[in-house]
């Protein structure tokens, strides 16, 4: 009787295990973390787009961009208020943006438009009357365009004579070597100077005021006013460096909020690195990718992370012939084909066998 319920139960257990069981499949990484010395942008937009498809949290880790003052509403109203002869309004607000000019190096403005905030400051204090203040405005203008001249039909005869004085005047001053530094290598930079590009690492300029605007990978930006008063002169164009979190602190938030692991996406210069990292810390997968700074980037960035995001596929089922269960039921029939005649031979009496799979409990 023991023989006939497992041959049953076995035949049971064969039959529900055909039966296909579907249920909804947890990402491989509960959070994504993505990082670049610069903000991500559209990457980004892709990168959270592809984390939420697969159902895991996005946090973009890079650090925030200083949005910069913009001088040129004020540069814009300090010329239209001379235009109207409003001198002490025109003269507040272009001393307003030559504050932000210092404060940014002047970044966001090309040579023409850092010119005319001085140029029109000069213009109306010299129509104040104060000379000496217009001078200095004079001699700023020149040396940041030297080669800029007024239009006669433009500006007054006096206000030409003035301007042509100061650019002899710069003219006839020493010059200064400036070295710019670091410069090539990895620290990859670009480099404004008095709202120029430059692309050397040693220019001359004249003595005087200028401004700095430079950005290196993964460094912090230079944004200053530069006062040339020697004849060399070395400028670090390269801030602090700028570096992603490390795995121990992306641990820790991840442990925090309970994942299971992460996925970390570094996005630096030329190449982007894509890793999923294990609670334990260790690295499960890894995907470098080399960039080439076009709108395709993004996609395959967004495609490696989906690709280390998906869950785990399962295997094909087993097939019916490699059921323990089918072994123990066919165990089973052995085992009565060998007791049956068994039994015939010792007056129907035979010993008890009892085929039974691997953890089946004992009846």
């Amino acid at each position: 009787m023991r023989a006939q319920l497992l041959v049953a139960w076995v035949a049971a257990t064969v039959s529900t295990a055909s039966v296909a069981r579907t249920a909804s499949a947890a990402p491989a990484a509960d959070i994504v973390v993505a990082w670049s010395p610069q903000p991500l942008g559209p990457t980004g937009e892709r990168l959270s787009e592809a984390a939420a498809r697969a159902g895991a949290a996005y946090v973009d880790a890079s650090p925030a961009a200083d949005p910069l003052p913009d001088p040129r509403p004020l540069i814009k109203r300090g010329i239209t208020a001379y235009g109207n002869l409003e001198l002490e309004g025109a003269i507040n607000s272009l001393d307003a943006a030559a504050d932000l000019v210092d404060q940014t190096g002047a970044a966001g403005l090309d040579s023409t438009t850092l010119g005319d905030l001085f140029l029109y400051r000069a213009l109306a204090h010299a129509t104040r009357g104060n000379d000496p203040k217009s001078w200095d405005d004079f001699v700023v203008v020149a040396g940041i365009q030297p080669t800029r001249v007024l239009d006669p039909a433009g500006f007054p005869p006096r206000v030409v004579d003035r301007f042509g004085q100061a650019r002899a005047h710069v003219a006839a001053l020493p010059r200064g070597k400036v070295m710019l530094a670091p410069w090539g290598g990895a620290a990859r930079c670009q480099v404004r100077i008095d709202g120029v590009i430059v692309t050397t690492t040693e220019l001359e300029l004249p003595f005087g005021r200028h401004w700095v605007d430079a950005s290196c990978e993964a460094r912090a930006p230079v944004r200053r006013r530069l006062d040339v008063d020697r004849v060399t002169i070395e400028v670090k164009i390269a801030g602090p460096q700028v570096v992603p979190p490390d795995d121990a602190a992306l641990l820790v938030q991840a442990r925090v909020a309970s994942a299971r692991a992460l996925v970390v996406v570094f996005v630096q210069g030329r190449t982007a690195l894509v890793r999923k990292l294990g609670i334990d810390g260790k690295e499960r997968d890894r995907q470098t990718l080399a960039l080439r700074g076009t709108v395709r980037d993004r996609s395959e960035i967004a495609a490696a992370l989906a690709r280390m995001l998906e869950a785990p596929r399962p295997g094909p089922p087993e097939p019916w012939y490699q059921s323990r269960w089918v072994w123990g039921a066919a165990g089973v029939a052995i085992a009565g084909a060998i007791l049956i005649p068994f039994a015939v031979r010792n007056s129907g009496s035979a010993p008890e066998v009892v085929v039974r799979p691997d953890g089946m409990p004992a009846w």
